[in-house]
């Protein structure tokens, strides 16, 4: 399966401010790594990108 990597970053900050949630969220060829911070607590999870092939990493914000 292929996504819209941009969009799909987009959508996930978006939800993260509403929820008054602090979000780091970068890639590379092998994984997406997201970081959501509040005030209770982080969560840091790391998703494998499965045959998705090669890109250009995105620049960290």
């Amino acid at each position: 399966m292929r996504g819209n990597f941009t969009e799909m970053a987009q959508s996930v900050k978006d939800q993260a401010e509403k929820a008054g949630v602090k979000l780091d969220f970068t890639m590379d060829s092998d994984n997406v790594y997201l970081v959501l911070n509040d005030q209770d607590g982080q969560l840091v999870t790391v998703l494998e990108r499965r045959g998705q092939g090669s890109f250009l990493p995105s620049a960290k914000n």
